[in-house]
């Protein structure tokens, strides 16, 4: 994909910069091609390589073949510098008793704050991240502001008041690997998701964030509404917290009114036991209901052009790359009333719900009213364009060049 580079040119041209490419350092701690956080760490790289020199900070080396085949990034054969911990290290982090499971990713903030001075910029994909000085952080959940109300002990505090605050859970082993300071947090340059993780954090954290809606990748089929089957697909991994068996017993309230009404859930299994179970209700409900696990990015997009809608059914979802997907293949996504889930569909009433006799009030109004669909649907896919790679790409790129010109005219000062 090219690029814009307008805003870094400039900023050059104005600044009489050299050509040199800035080094930026990009901080995730896991690459593995599942997720919509490696969706959005994917596509970032994507929009990096061709401005500046990367160095990746991650746990393992990473597989960006698999990365470009699950979300169709261009990123593998990139001249990526590649850094990770040491296997030594490595065994011993993963030792330390912690119920938090920051771990690792604050042994890389660790390293990211000692090898800082070799970078013009550091981007972190993670969590909340504290490197020791100014840096782009991009939040997908506010998982540390959720608890800043109980973890008030920092980890850059004196021994004395670490080991008070390790005894009485004010604050946590992983924050003594990083020394990570709270305080020192709000100085990042901080994007979200979505609105409602940006609420969030400014709630819980009372920190300021933009709003950079993840890419929602893929090439689907300009399939016509009237060529699509009366088939719902859902998208995600197979996981109680995607609720993926509600929404077959809340079709299954719908179906004796839409008879010839079709399931697809499409994901990885996470857990066998739940994959299990789901495989149980689908074999009591009959073939409407297909599971079908580990597509590839071409099948997904072929099943969604076959689809008219979608729904997905996490409480407290903080975006939903799979909804933004739905609606880019000009699906109808219904989604829970809560979290970011709302906004891909502009919070229309008529697609969002809190319970199940709710969603098959509302998803037969719609069924049953064709002039609704098209209107609906004419809608949704209008939004949807702020959700393609490209728009990501573009408003990245500028994010980086802007951040980039504001610390050289600090460092001026």
């Amino acid at each position: 994909m090219s690029a814009p580079v307008s805003v870094l040119d400039q900023s050059r041209q104005a600044s009489g910069q050299s050509a040199a490419r800035p080094k930026v350092l990009f901080i995730c701690h896991d690459l593995d091609p599942n997720g919509g956080d490696r969706v959005v760490a994917a596509w970032m790289l994507q929009a990096l390589a061709p401005l500046y020199d990367v160095t990746i900070l991650t746990w393992a080396q990473p597989d960006l073949a698999a990365l470009d085949k699950a979300f169709g990034t261009a990123i593998s054969g990139l001249p990526f510098e590649v850094r990770t911990p040491s296997r030594a290290m490595g065994w011993l982090i993963e030792r330390i008793p912690d119920d938090s499971s920051h771990q690792r990713a604050n042994y890389l903030v660790r390293l990211a704050k000692q090898q800082r001075h070799e970078f013009d910029a550091i981007v972190s994909c993670t969590f909340e991240a504290e490197v020791g000085q100014p840096a782009i952080q991009y939040i997908h959940y506010p998982y540390i502001a959720r608890k800043a109300r109980v973890w008030t002990v920092p980890g850059d505090s004196g021994p004395a008041d670490l080991l008070r605050g390790l005894l009485s859970g004010r604050t946590r082993p992983w924050m003594l690997i990083s020394g990570y300071s709270f305080e020192r947090l709000r100085s990042n340059r901080t994007f979200c998701n979505s609105e409602w993780t940006s609420r969030e954090l400014a709630s819980q954290f009372g920190i300021s964030s933009g709003v950079l809606y993840p890419p929602a990748p893929g090439h689907f089929p300009d399939t016509p509404w009237e060529a699509r089957r009366n088939a719902f697909i859902a998208i995600g991994r197979l996981h109680p917290v995607k609720r993926q068996d509600w929404i077959i017993e809340t079709l299954a309230q719908v179906r004796p009114e839409i008879h010839d009404l079709e399931l697809h859930i499409c994901g990885f299994a996470d857990r066998r036991d739940y994959l299990e179970r789901l495989q149980e209700l689908a074999a009591a409900h009959g073939p409407w209901v297909q599971i079908h696990q580990n597509l590839s990015r071409n099948d997904i997009s072929s099943l969604l052009g076959q689809c008219r809608y979608g729904i997905h059914a996490m409480v407290e979802e903080h975006f939903g790359i799979a909804p933004a997907e739905m609606a880019r293949a000009g699906c109808i996504p219904f989604v829970h009333a809560s979290g970011g889930q709302v906004e891909i569909i502009d919070r229309d009433a008529r697609l969002c719900f809190a319970s199940a006799e709710e969603a098959a009030r509302k998803i037969l109004a719609v069924m049953r009213d064709s002039a609704m669909q098209q209107a609906i649907c004419s809608a949704v896919l209008q939004r949807s364009e702020r959700f393609t790679p490209a728009v990501f790409v573009g408003e990245f790129q500028r994010i980086v060049a802007e951040f980039l010109s504001s610390r050289k005219r600090a460092a001026a000062l």
